[in-house]
């Protein structure tokens, strides 16, 4: 593995760890992952590594080792992860204090897909007691601050047309593909195309933590 560039920045209250990767093992992609004692706290996924948004700054302080166990965790799984593995994610994660309550209702639903699976926006929304709120879904779906951990790219339109990644439509047409979920042929725009598969029907409940 080839890591492009390791960095440490302490936030005013909690300690926070983030770190910029780039390699083959991680599909090529340019991967920024940021966690905190205790837990992963943001992953953010592009094309480049000047593509990406975090902007870490330097510390003479010593990082904390238990959000830098967690780094190496979260990157290792998402080593395995692109290489085909079907296990899941079992990183702690950090987001009590992210996002509305309905939004972490809607991240909650996401860790449920399972892998190889999608739902739609209306099911998501029928599954967090909001059958109306599919806009807020969507919404909540593309503020998601762990994409692929919190798996945002099972989530596809009513019609099983891809839509929206906040991480791009390329690298969502490579997840499902990682996973085998079989799409139809490029229709002009990545957007377009169609998952060929009937939609599992979504399971009634939902999480209650995100802390795994």
């Amino acid at each position: 593995m080839v890591g492009i560039k390791s960095v440490v920045r302490i936030q005013s209250v909690t300690e926070s760890v983030c770190q910029v990767l780039q390699s083959r093992r991680l599909g090529g992609w340019a991967v920024c992952l940021e966690a905190t004692p205790r837990g992963l706290r943001r992953v953010e996924i592009r094309d480049d590594v000047d593509d990406l948004c975090c902007t870490p700054g330097g510390s003479t302080r010593p990082p904390s080792m238990a959000a830098v166990a967690i780094l190496e965790h979260v990157r290792s799984e998402l080593e395995s992860y692109f290489s085909g593995c079907t296990s899941p994610f079992l990183a702690p994660l950090d987001l009590g204090d992210l996002g509305t309550s309905f939004q972490r209702r809607v991240w909650s639903r996401l860790l449920e897909i399972p892998y190889g699976e999608v739902l739609g926006y209306g099911d998501v929304a029928h599954d967090v007691g909001s059958p109306r709120a599919v806009r807020a879904v969507g919404q909540a779906v593309a503020r998601n601050p762990l994409p692929v951990i919190v798996p945002c790219h099972r989530v596809v339109g009513s019609d099983g047309r891809l839509t929206g990644f906040g991480c791009g439509l390329p690298l969502k047409v490579r997840l499902l593909e990682i996973e085998g979920v079989p799409l139809g042929p490029p229709t002009g725009s990545e957007a377009g195309r169609k998952v060929l598969l009937a939609r599992q029907r979504p399971v009634r409940g939902r999480a209650s933590c995100f802390r795994r």
